[in-house]
């Protein structure tokens, strides 16, 4: 297994915050969420949560997936996104997103 190794933190990730949502740029080899081990600790969501505290993740990416990510800033906005196991989420079959 090849060793987890995240691409140092910039400190760049934010393209757009408000009260509300945060948007910002994953880039590749960085997982979305901490992983189940200690080494893998390193992901988005502790960045994002570092600089916004109570930060959300709405969706994830693959580790080596590059993109624009979204993340909820309080619990009003989690709630108006949904998850990939919510009852609002898109079914898989019918393509992306239910728009």
């Amino acid at each position: 297994m090849t060793p987890y190794n995240p691409p140092a933190d910039t400190g760049r990730l934010t393209i757009h915050a408000d009260r509300d949502i945060l948007v910002v740029d994953k880039p590749s080899d960085l997982l979305s969420v901490p992983g189940r081990t200690s080494d893998k600790q390193d992901c988005l969501e502790r960045r994002a949560r570092s600089r916004w505290p109570g930060a959300r993740i709405v969706h994830r990416l693959d580790m080596e997936t590059s993109g624009v990510m979204l993340l909820a800033r309080n619990s009003d906005s989690s709630q108006k996104y949904p998850t990939p196991n919510s009852p609002r989420s898109a079914d898989p079959s019918a393509g992306w997103g239910p728009w």
